[in-house]
């Protein structure tokens, strides 16, 4: 037998509403029922004029500030002008921001967080390639995975940035160092871009994953060029010319490849290589070129590079035994310290004066052996793996 100690006004207005919780009220004006099996904290309801056990989800409990059934908690709503601010339990309370119009959940004690997760659609307030949306209910720091969907008011020309709150990050390209090309971000077309901790040389970015465009859009694209080619007998075959010719190696467990032309040192030598440049490439935007050798020594010692790119048009009047190149970009390159690892090294921005989209480009890669240009102290032939031109083109 057990015993509910109930004030007397409180057990009359918990038998009109038909329900009432085994408790003890502190006070004076106290009435004393005994239940037969019945414990503290149960449910009791009004069942045909006789005060007993509820049935499951018809017992209500107010405690602390929360509304209750016996088997489920009942959520609490609120709202206000901004993110919300208050302390909150999880799983019961839910905030609406009038401003933005969203919703927030307590998905634990004291942390809340955006019904729509981490996308966030913004009009951008800034412009000139440096975008500063409003972002309602943004973090106060970036996080890997936050996802934007910018409407911009200008379109960027070139590198740009991208403040949410927390501070401008660089906008890259999905590789995560390359800079957005012209138009990549098109005003009032929307953009989705998505953060990234580890691009920009992990300083964080923002990753263009769409871009808009008022009916095209451009994307930047890459071409491999490799020196390799097949071996008839014993004789090798390479895709590039060489100038002063020293045999290609070959690989060791696939001897019918060829692994790299080869740059010897103190001489000049000249590797050259074609393509063709595709129907829709965009000649207003940069075209980088990544060559990729490597070295059988350990020292940390440099070669000389120098690489140019020409274009030979049809009908032109322009020979392919010898084509007009542009302008030269050079550099000493240093070796890893490590035999035979390879080495990746970038020439951007390279001049393309009269190449259009269609033509023949040829590539020249030069070891200027005798170092005449810069520093080539490296003693030893270097083993020219291959090459990537990546460039712009435009999507219909």
């Amino acid at each position: 037998m057990k015993k509910i100690f109930i004030g007397s006004i409180l057990c009359a207005s918990l038998f009109v509403l038909g329900y009432a919780q085994i408790t003890s009220i502190p006070g004076g004006g106290s009435s004393s029922l005994s239940l037969a099996g019945t414990a503290a904290g149960d449910f009791l309801c009004n069942i045909a004029g006789a005060l007993g056990p509820c049935a499951a989800g018809t017992g209500i409990a107010i405690s602390s500030g929360s509304i209750a059934t016996d088997d489920a908690i009942i959520p609490q709503y609120s709202k206000g002008a901004d993110a919300p601010s208050a302390n909150c339990t999880a799983g019961r309370d839910i905030y609406t921001d009038t401003t933005a119009d969203v919703i927030y959940t307590c998905i634990a004690t004291n942390t809340w967080k955006r019904a729509s997760g981490n996308v966030y659609s913004v009009v951008d307030t800034g412009g000139d390639d440096t975008y500063a949306p409003t972002c309602p209910g943004f973090p106060a720091a970036y996080a890997d995975g936050q996802t934007i969907i910018l409407q911009a008011t200008t379109a960027n020309t070139g590198a740009a940035t991208l403040d949410c709150g927390p501070g401008a990050k660089a906008i890259k390209l999905p590789n995560g160092s390359s800079d957005p090309a012209n138009s990549d971000i098109t005003a009032k077309r929307p953009a989705v871009l998505q953060y990234d901790s580890s691009a920009d040389s992990s300083a964080g970015a923002w990753i263009v994953q769409v871009v808009g465009g008022g009916g095209s859009s451009t994307v930047r694209d890459s071409v491999w060029l490799g020196p390799y080619g097949q071996r008839d007998n014993t004789t090798n075959r390479q895709l590039w010319q060489m100038s002063a010719y020293a045999a290609p190696t070959s690989s060791g467990t696939i001897p019918n490849i060829v692994l790299a032309g080869v740059l010897p040192d103190a001489a000049d030598t000249e590797a050259v290589v074609q393509w063709v440049l595709p129907a829709n490439w965009d000649s207003t935007a940069a075209v980088d070129v990544y060559i990729v050798w490597y070295n059988g020594g350990t020292t940390s010692n440099s070669w000389r590079a120098l690489v140019k790119i020409g274009c030979v048009g049809y009908g032109s009047g322009e020979s392919l035994a010898s084509p007009s190149f542009n302008t030269t970009s050079q550099a000493s390159l240093a070796h890893n310290g490590q035999s035979d690892r390879p080495t990746r090294s970038a020439f951007t921005s390279m001049s393309m004066t009269n190449c259009a989209a269609g033509e023949y480009l040829w590539l020249s890669i030069t070891r200027d052996g005798d170092g005449t240009s810069g520093t080539d102290d490296l003693t030893t032939s270097v083993g020219l793996v291959g090459a990537e031109i990546v460039f712009t083109r435009t999507n219909p």
